[in-house]
C-alpha cells in the first residue's frame, strides 16, 4: 500500500480509524538509543532524557502538548532513562530502576496504565519491576524482565500478548512458555522473542507468514521460527521480521510487497529467508515497508520500500536486496521506521531520511529527503554565546551551531539566509571556545589558532581583508591563543603569554596600541603582560591582570574605562580605581562590571536604564556596588545595556534595559535592581546579547529569552519573549510569555 508524500494530520487520523489500529496497523522498533515510529521519531540523550519529533496528535512526543514539531522537544519527567522503543502511535521508555513509563496513544491499553486515555506525558506501567528490555508494536507492548521472563499488554486481538486468549489487557500479564529470553520485538500484531539458544519464538497475526514457523495460521502463544539456531539479535515492523545470525548475515520473513524481505523477490515467505549479498551486518532494524543493516565498516545498507526516499540511496526506486544509504559513515546505531529512517552516527549527532510529512526526519521542513539529513541540534552543549541578533552554541564534539540574524554570513553555514533554528557552521572542527560579535563569531581550536566568519568591513575577522566571510576563515599571523573575544567591529585574544592582541576597527582607541588606525590583522595592546582574562563590546575593552586589578582602553564618554577621569578617550589601558580581588569582568556598550572574589558585583558607566544595578540611573565613572547584598554571584555576563548573573543556587538574576524582555522576569520595564529570571534553575552557564540572553542548563539544554526578531532565541520563532524558552533540540520544552513577531520578520530578511 502506498501512502501520499503529504497527507494532513486530520487524513492520518481518519486513516488510522478505518484500518482500526488494534488489529491492523503497526509500527515497532527493537529497542535503543534512537526509535523511528509512526510518524515521529525519538532519541535517547547521553543525560538519560529523551527526545522526539514529528506527529503528536495522542501526545506521542511526550512534552505535555498535542502539537507537532518539526525539531527535538524533551519529553516531560523523563531522567535516567536506559533505552526507548517506538510503536505506531506510542512510545515508551526503560529506567535506570527497571521500571517503565509510555506515553502517546494508548489504543487497548498500550500504555499499561490501566486506562485506554492517551497521554502527553509518560506515566507507568503498572506492576512492572525487574524489566531489562521494552518493545512496542502497533497497540501492545512487551517487555523482558531480567529472570527471563516476558510480560505484555494492549490489544490482543490476533493473540499478540501470547497468553493463550484473544482478551486485551491495560495492564502487563505473563507469557507462558517463555525462558531464557534475552531479546525481544514487536511488529504489528505480532511479538518475538530471542532465546539464550539462538532459537527465536513469535506469536500473533500470521496473514503473510510473520510468525515464521512456515505457516499463515495465527497463534495466540509463541511458535518457533522454522531453522533459526544462531541467532544474535532480531527485530519486526509492520507484517515482516528479520533476525541477524552469529555469522554477520541477515535472515527475514513475512510480507514482502516491496521487497522488504531483501531476497530479490516480492513473495511472501512463511520461513526465513537470506538477505542477498548482505555480510558483514552487526546490526539490523525492520521499518514497516524496508529494512536495514548497519554493516562492520560502520556504513548502512537499506532495501525494500522507497517511495519517499526511506532507502536514503537519493533515489525513490523500491530495491528488492540492499542498497548502500548515500554518504553515511561511521554509523553506531540504525532505525528504520514506518516511510523514514535515522541513524546515530558515532560523533552522537543524528541523521534521518524518508518520508517528513509531520516533521519525522527532525530538520525543521515538512520536506521529504532521499538522503540523510541532520536532526537539528542534537548533540550535548559545552558554551553557548550571544550577541547582537544572532546565537551560538560549541558542542562537546568541538562542532558549532548558529541561529538567528546572517544578512553578513554571521552563521557561517556559506549562505546569509536567517534562521530561527540552530545550523551547523561550515569547516569547523576542534573547537574549544567561541567569541560572538556585533555581526561576525570567531573559533578558537585546540591548536591555539583562530578562525573568524561575518561581517568584516573594519577587518574584524583579521585575514589581512575587509570582505565578509560567510564560512570561517584563518586569523593571520595569530597562534599560542588562550581566550577569543569580539566586540561590535573588533575583536581581541589573549596569548598565553599573557600578552594580547586585538584587530578591526579603533576610531576610539579600542586596540590599545596607541593610535586610532584600524587594522585588518592583530596587533599588540601596548602596555599589557600579565593578562588573565579580556572583554570587549561597543567601543572599550577591559582586561584582568594576575593580581585581580583591570585595565580598560578605547571609549570613555560613559566613564566606562572606570578610571574616574574625564569622559574621553584612552588610546592604550588604564587603571579601574578602587578595585581589587577581581575573578571574572565583562562589558557591555557603554558599561562595565566585575565580579569579586567574595562573589559581590562592581559595576560603571552608563546607567539611563539601570544597568549599574544600584538602584538608580545616575552614570558612574568608578566602580559601585550592585546593590543585593544577599546575593552572590559565581558567573555574570553582560549585554548592550542589561546584565545577567548565576547565583550559588544556579538560579539567575538580571537588570537593565528590558525593552524586549532580556531581563526574563515576565515584562519589558527597565529595572535598576537585579530581578529573578522565571523558570530557570540548574543554570551552568549564562550569556548575553544585544537585547536578549540565554542560559546553558546543567543536563546541557539551552533557554533564550528577549528579542527574538531575527530567530535568535532559536525557538522556531521570530517573536520576542519576555520569560526563556527553548532553543530547538538542546532540552525541555518550556513556554515563555510570546509576543507576535515584529513586521517583516520572516526567515529570508
Amino acid at each position: 500500500m502506498y501512502v501520499c508524500k503529504q497527507i494532513s494530520i486530520t487524513a492520518w487520523t481518519m486513516l488510522l480509524l478505518v484500518l482500526n489500529l488494534s488489529s491492523n496497523w503497526a509500527l515497532a522498533r527493537d529497542s535503543g538509543d534512537i526509535s523511528a515510529a509512526g510518524d515521529h521519531s525519538c532519541t535517547r540523550v547521553a543525560d538519560g532524557t529523551v527526545r522526539c519529533w514529528g506527529y503528536n496528535e495522542y501526545g506521542q512526543l511526550g512534552n505535555g502538548s498535542i502539537l507537532s514539531s518539526t525539531t527535538p522537544v524533551v519529553v516531560a519527567g523523563l531522567n535516567d532513562v536506559v533505552e526507548i522503543a517506538g510503536g505506531f502511535l506510542h512510545h515508551c521508555a526503560s529506567l535506570t530502576n527497571g521500571t517503565v513509563r509510555c506515553w502517546g496513544a494508548n489504543f487497548g491499553g498500550a500504555l499499561g496504565d490501566g486506562t485506554s486515555i492517551p497521554r502527553s506525558t509518560p506515566v507507568t506501567v503498572l506492576g512492572l519491576s525487574g524489566v531489562a528490555q521494552v518493545t512496542a508494536g502497533d497497540a501492545h507492548t512487551c517487555a523482558r524482565l531480567n529472570d527471563g521472563t516476558v510480560r505484555c499488554w494492549g490489544s490482543n486481538s490476533s493473540g499478540q500478548l501470547g497468553n493463550g486468549t484473544n482478551t486485551s489487557s491495560f495492564t502487563p500479564i505473563f507469557v507462558p512458555g517463555l525462558n531464557g529470553v534475552v531479546e525481544i520485538a514487536a511488529g504489528s500484531n505480532i511479538a518475538c522473542a530471542r532465546l539464550n539458544d539462538g532459537t527465536v519464538r513469535c506469536w500473533g497475526q500470521n496473514d503473510y507468514g510473520q510468525l515464521g514457523n512456515g505457516t499463515t495460521t495465527p497463534s495466540n502463544v509463541p511458535v518457533a521460527v522454522s531453522g533459526l539456531t544462531s541467532a544474535v539479535e532480531i527485530t519486526a515492523n509492520g507484517r515482516h521480521a528479520c533476525a541477524r545470525l552469529s555469522d554477520q548475515t541477515v535472515r527475514c520473513w513475512g510480507r514482502n510487497h516491496h521487497g522488504q524481505l531483501g531476497d530479490g523477490t516480492t513473495e511472501q515467505r512463511t520461513s526465513p529467508v537470506v538477505v542477498s549479498g548482505l555480510t558483514g551486518a552487526v546490526e539490523v532494524s525492520a521499518g514497516y515497508y524496508h529494512s536495514c543493516a548497519r554493516l562492520n565498516d560502520s556504513t548502512l545498507r537499506c532495501w525494500g520500500s522507497n517511495y519517499v526516499g526511506q532507502l536514503g540511496d537519493g533515489s525513490e526506486l523500491d530495491r528488492t536486496t540492499p542498497v548502500a544509504v548515500s554518504g553515511l559513515y561511521g554509523v553506531a546505531e540504525i532505525s528504520a521506521g514506518f516511510q523514514h529512517s535515522c541513524a546515530r552516527l558515532s560523533d552522537a549527532s543524528l541523521r534521518c531520511w524518508g518520508d517528513n510529512n509531520m516533521g519525522k526526519i527532525g530538520n525543521g521542513t515538512l520536506t521529504y529527503s532521499v538522503a540523510p539529513v541532520m536532526v537539528s541540534g542534537i548533540a550535548d552543549v559545552a558554551e553557548i554565546g550571544a550577541e547582537d541578533n544572532h546565537t551560538c552554541a560549541r558542542l562537546n564534539d568541538g562542532t558549532v551551531r548558529c541561529w538567528g540574524y546572517n544578512r553578513d554570513g554571521e552563521l557561517g553555514n556559506g549562505t546569509t539566509t536567517n534562521s530561527a533554528i540552530p545550523l551547523p557552521v561550515s569547516n569547523l572542527s576542534g573547537v574549544i571556545a567561541l567569541a560572538e560579535g556585533g555581526g561576525h563569531n570567531c573559533a578558537l581550536l585546540e591548536d591555539g589558532t583562530v578562525r573568524c566568519w561575518g561581517f568584516n568591513a573594519e577587518g574584524q575577522l583579521g585575514d589581512g581583508t575587509r570582505t565578509r566571510r560567510t564560512t570561517p576563515v584563518i586569523v593571520s599571523g595569530l597562534s599560542g591563543v588562550v581566550e577569543i573575544e569580539a566586540g561590535t567591529y573588533n575583536t581581541c585574544a589573549l596569548l598565553n603569554d599573557g600578552t594580547a592582541r586585538c584587530w578591526g576597527a579603533n576610531h576610539y582607541g579600542q586596540l590599545g596600541n596607541g593610535t586610532t588606525t584600524g587594522s585588518d590583522t592583530p596587533v599588540a595592546v601596548t602596555g599589557l603582560s600579565n593578562a588573565v582574562e579580556i572583554s570587549i563590546r561597543g567601543e572599550h575593552a577591559c582586561a584582568r591582570l594576575n593580581d585581580g586589578t583591570m585595565r580598560c582602553w578605547g571609549n570613555d564618554a560613559s566613564g566606562q574605562l572606570g578610571d574616574g577621569c574625564c569622559g574621553d578617550i584612552s588610546l592604550v589601558p588604564v587603571s579601574v580605581l578602587n578595585l581589587s580581588d577581581v575573578v571574572e569582568i565583562g562589558v557591555g556598550y557603554s558599561h562595565s562590571c566585575a565580579r569579586l572574589n567574595d562573589n559581590s558585583m562592581r559595576c560603571w558607566g552608563q546607567n539611563d536604564y539601570g544597568q549599574l544595578g544600584n538602584g538608580t540611573t545616575q552614570s558612574a565613572s568608578a566602580p559601585v556596588e550592585v546593590d543585593s547584598p544577599l546575593d552572590e554571584y559565581v558567573e555574570f555576563a553582560a549585554g548592550e545595556s542589561h546584565n545577567c548573573a548565576r547565583r550559588v543556587d544556579n538560579t539567575l538574576k538580571c537588570w537593565g534595559w528590558n525593552g524586549y524582555g532580556q531581563l526574563g522576569n515576565g515584562t519589558s520595564q527597565i529595572q535598576a535592581w537585579p530581578q529573578l529570571v522565571q523558570g530557570i534553575s540548574g543554570a551552568a552557564e549564562i550569556t548575553a546579547g544585544g537585547n536578549h540572553t540565554c542560559a546553558r542548563l546543567n543536563y546541557n539544554s539551552m533557554r533564550c529569552w528577549g528579542d527574538g526578531y531575527w530567530g535568535q532565541l532559536g525557538n522556531g520563532s521570530f517573536g520576542y519573549y519576555t520569560t526563556p524558552v527553548n532553543v530547538s533540540g538542546f532540552g525541555d520544552q518550556v513556554y515563555g510569555h510570546g509576543f507576535e513577531a515584529l513586521p517583516g520578520a520572516t526567515a529570508s530578511n
